[in-house]
């Protein structure tokens, strides 16, 4: 069982890769519902656009999610 993404989640990862690169909710297109495989489909709690310049470095930092 994993914790459910918050608000302040949320916020700590647009602090991270950008304002508008954090999409929730209905900003997410349903294309990001499955894979290609087909039979599941489910929606995610967020998706992150990162950009080629950018790294998922800091996202390891236990001082972002403890």
């Amino acid at each position: 069982m994993y914790n459910k993404i918050n608000e302040n989640d949320i916020k700590a990862l647009r602090a991270i890769v950008g304002e508008g690169e954090v999409l929730v909710g209905d900003a997410i297109n349903p294309d990001y519902a499955h894979d290609e495989l087909g039979g599941i489909s489910r929606m995610p709690e967020v998706l992150i656009r990162v950009q080629p310049q950018q790294t998922a470095l800091p996202l390891k930092s236990k001082e972002v999610f403890p």
